[in-house]
């Protein structure tokens, strides 16, 4: 962690992310803890967060259309957790920019900020180009994961109420 990046670590990034920015500020901020100033990585990631829930839902409606199990699958696959397990696998979280409080203070990157990172570089990758391009990393990386949560030759039994909370 550190606060800030080198043109030779933004390649590194994105090298891992499988997209050359062309507004390398993107990355940058995609990448930017709220720590370290006002253009951080929050706002991205909330359109990152539903360009995900939206790949996910028709990702997951291709292979089970029944809507309880296209909550349930959906919330478990777009979850802090999963999203933070995505972003190590990368080895992204060593990329994250932190305000220098943060750094003096441990500097653990922790589930909620490497979910927030994750969202955000989706965003900035579809802003960067477009909605096919943020698609193809979140098949990428996330797409082994949903194929794990969901067979197509499986049966599935819809939750008994109909709709386990969360998206729907």
């Amino acid at each position: 962690m550190r606060t800030n990046l080198t043109d030779s670590e933004l390649n590194d990034a994105e090298a891992i992310i499988g997209h050359s920015f062309t507004d390398r500020d993107l990355l940058r901020r995609a990448l930017t803890h709220s720590s370290a100033g006002s253009l951080n990585n929050d706002t991205l990631a909330t359109l990152g967060d539903f360009i995900h829930v939206g790949w996910l839902a028709r990702r997951v409606f291709d292979i089970h259309r029944s809507k309880g199990w296209l909550t349930v699958i959906i919330n478990a696959c777009r979850s802090g957790a999963t999203q933070d397990t995505h972003l190590r696998d990368l080895g992204l979280d060593r990329y994250l920019i932190m305000g220098p409080a943060m750094l003096t203070n441990g500097a653990t990157v922790t589930e909620s900020m490497a979910a927030t990172m994750f969202e955000a570089i989706v965003a900035a990758i579809e802003i960067d180009d477009s909605r096919a391009a943020a698609e193809a990393f979140l098949e990428r990386v996330a797409g082994p994961a949903v194929d794990r949560a969901v067979s197509p030759t499986q049966p599935v039994e819809t939750p008994s109420d109909g709709n386990a909370g969360g998206v729907g």
